[in-house]
């Protein structure tokens, strides 16, 4: 079944455009013993004529395509396109709606997205009941087009799966316009398409070189495009009023979701982890947002830590709690409870990936991990996290990736925002830039102590976990917090409703 449907919007400060709301839904049905496929296509394309052109997407898809009797190990695809047919650019978003699934045990069944024969979303966990947003922000160009594959896999795992007989999982997968949050930012911004110079911050004083400029720029992250803001606070309008406080936007994730940077810090003098070095040998865990844990935190299985009647809790994978999650969520419990329903279940990532140097964390060898290999010595920060590895490919029982209401900006971001590991660093006008220091969630080494990467005075610095830091909250918006009035300037924030 597909709808689709078209809403004008009102004429924006800086450009005009229309905001589609295109609805393609491919109905998909699973059951243990039988497993049926059904995608109608073939619509023609809707357009809608605005002052400076039109707009307007196209679907084609396999009519009818089904497979019967899986049983575990199946694998099954199905392919569309999608493409504008207009003379405007538009963003759109995949999302899975209207979803039920009865699995019992849920890892087992699986699927990936490939856009135009290229990998955009390896294997990952079938989304629980409900809705999620599985690929976000995609740009697609006037008369271009994408062409999809899902996949669908129901993991054979070596054993006997009889559980499974009966559950079902089925669900719709639509395509629709990106957020009116998402144009009313990139209407107020400079969209840049360049890759910068990340051993250079940004802005740079008077006498140091040119680079690429402040603005908003493009990367993927692991839920699909994400536009992230780098350089100076008076070339950017990322400013917004939520909550009765004041925030700055770091990045639109590939989700569609905003997040956000408090502009001032909760704390000034706290500890990451309380471990003391040479306590024990092993210091790695001690950079974990939770150690110790029962579960590894991976993509397909994040960590999810649970948030209701105002308290946190990691009920499904254990784990001790670090210091800094401990007062982050104490904070958000007192502060943030009444405004809960519009902040999102965000990806927060505590990077505990092997990256290089000596595996071990002893007193004779230092473990380093991934952000040291993309910030440091590669200077090739990335939104994507990778699961928390050893050097011998087994998953750490600390770190990982999260999935919680609150959390710490990465080493990563804090690089794409203008911070620099070497000079020349940025300067005070960034808009990051506070004049004492602050942690990321980004483990940096450990040897026999724990480093986790911090953020300060335009650059970006290790620091022992034992040490007092200052603690400045990350959240994200959920995408049906909307922005109603407001450019985004110190003077005149982004409010949201």
């Amino acid at each position: 079944m597909i709808n689709v449907r078209l809403k004008n919007i009102k004429e924006n400060q800086k450009i005009v455009i229309a905001m589609i709301t295109l609805i393609i839904v491919i109905t998909i049905s699973v059951s243990y013993a039988y497993f049926t496929l059904k995608v109608k296509g073939n619509e023609e394309a809707k357009e809608i004529k605005v002052q400076s052109g039109t707009m307007s997407l196209k679907l084609d898809g396999t009519t009818i395509t089904s497979l019967e009797n899986a049983l575990p190990g199946a694998t099954h695809t199905i392919n569309f396109t999608v493409e504008n047919t207009g003379t405007l650019d538009t963003i759109y978003n995949l999302d899975m709606i209207e979803i039920i699934n009865t699995y019992e045990k849920k890892e087992e069944l699986e699927y990936k997205i490939e856009r135009d024969n290229k990998e955009v979303k390896e294997y990952s966990q079938a989304p629980e009941s409900g809705s999620e947003t599985i690929l976000g922000n995609i740009g697609l160009k006037s008369k271009e087009k994408h062409s999809y594959t899902l996949t669908i896999h129901f993991k054979e795992i070596g054993s006997n799966q009889n559980y499974n007989q009966g559950k079902v999982f089925s669900g719709k997968v639509q395509i629709n316009n990106a957020s009116g949050n998402l144009r009313t930012i990139l209407a107020h911004n400079t969209l840049k398409e360049e890759v910068p110079d990340f051993s250079k911050g940004e802005p740079l004083g008077e006498d140091g070189n040119v680079t690429t400029g402040s603005g908003i720029y493009k990367a993927e992250d692991d839920q699909g495009t994400s536009y992230y803001f780098r350089g100076d606070r008076n070339e950017l309008n990322n400013n917004v009023e939520f909550a009765g406080k004041e925030w700055k936007i770091v990045r639109i994730n590939g989700d569609g979701t905003i997040r956000l940077i408090l502009n001032d810090k909760i704390e000034s003098n706290s500890k990451f982890n309380d471990y003391v070095a040479n306590q024990e040998i092993h210091a790695g865990k001690y950079t974990g947002y939770t150690y110790d844990n029962t579960n590894s935190c991976t993509k397909n299985n994040p960590c999810e830590v649970i948030y209701k009647s105002g308290e946190f809790s990691n009920e499904n994978f254990g784990g001790q709690d670090s210091n800094i999650k401990t007062a982050l969520e104490t904070w958000y419990s007192n502060n943030l409870n009444s405004v809960n329903d519009q902040i999102a279940q965000g990806y927060f990532c505590n990077d505990t990936s092997y990256g290089s140097g000596n595996e071990g964390a002893t007193t004779s060898g230092y473990l380093y991990y991934g952000a040291y290999d993309r910030v440091v010595t590669k200077k090739e920060p990335s939104l994507e996290c990778p699961d928390p590895k050893d050097k011998n490919g087994s998953l750490r029982d600390y770190g990982g990736i999260y999935k919680t209401k609150i959390g710490l900006i990465t080493a990563d971001e804090l690089n794409m925002a203008g911070l620099s590991r070497y000079e020349p660093y940025a300067d005070e006008t960034n808009y990051l830039y506070h004049n004492y220091w602050w942690w990321s969630l980004s483990p940096s080494f450990s040897s026999d102590n724990a480093y986790v990467f911090e953020g300060g005075t335009g650059n970006i610095l290790d620091s022992y976990t034992s040490l007092p830091r200052a603690v400045v909250p990350v959240i994200n918006l959920s995408t049906s917090a909307l922005i109603t009035t407001g450019d985004g300037s110190e003077q005149n924030p982004l409010v949201v409703n």
